[in-house]
């Protein structure tokens, strides 16, 4: 969902997966770059072991942060070990307010990411998929995390995955 709030007023619009494609601002010279580095990220092995999220056997876990000429390149893994597939309506990054308190009010900011590769629609029953995020580069507070946020198309299996600001402000060279 993308919020935005003028002249008092809350407009929130579904960004679905179609919608939320790569940046077509950026060269295919650069892309070129972008597809050898996400290929790259793909191939390290996982530096973050426990940081997931998972509902219902479909899990998105964080393989790496990587910090390359000025961008943030977050490798996550999906998989899927339910029976049935996982059409995916949404995955979105927002930076929100670590918040404990359900009663305080939180503000989400949506994140677009420069360039996505292996971007997938669906995740077959024991599918396991590698994708790569890049984002120019950004630091968060203490008092926020990342969210990444994935959401079934005609279901209710949402699946959230929340990373710390210490992850972000320190990732991997």
């Amino acid at each position: 969902k993308v919020v935005s709030e003028s002249d008092g007023t809350t407009n929130v619009k579904e960004v679905t997966v179609n919608d939320y494609q790569s940046d077509n601002s950026v060269p295919s010279d650069s892309i070129s770059n972008y597809k050898a580095s996400c290929l790259d990220e793909i191939n390290k092995p996982s530096f973050y072991k426990r940081i997931y999220g998972s509902k219902n056997k479909i899990t998105i876990k964080l393989k790496n942060i990587s910090y390359i000429n000025d961008e943030l390149f977050f490798s996550i893994v999906l998989s899927n070990e339910s029976t049935l597939d996982y059409d995916i309506n949404f995955l979105n990054y927002y930076i929100t307010s670590r918040n404990k308190k359900k009663t305080t009010t939180t503000q989400t900011i949506p994140y677009t990411a420069k360039y996505i590769h292996n971007n997938p629609t669906k995740i077959k029953s024991g599918e396991v998929l590698d994708v790569v995020y890049v984002y120019t580069k950004f630091t968060i507070n203490e008092n926020k995390i990342l969210l990444l946020e994935m959401s079934e198309d005609n279901g209710e299996r949402t699946v959230r995955l929340e990373i710390p600001n210490t992850f972000i402000n320190n990732p991997n060279i």
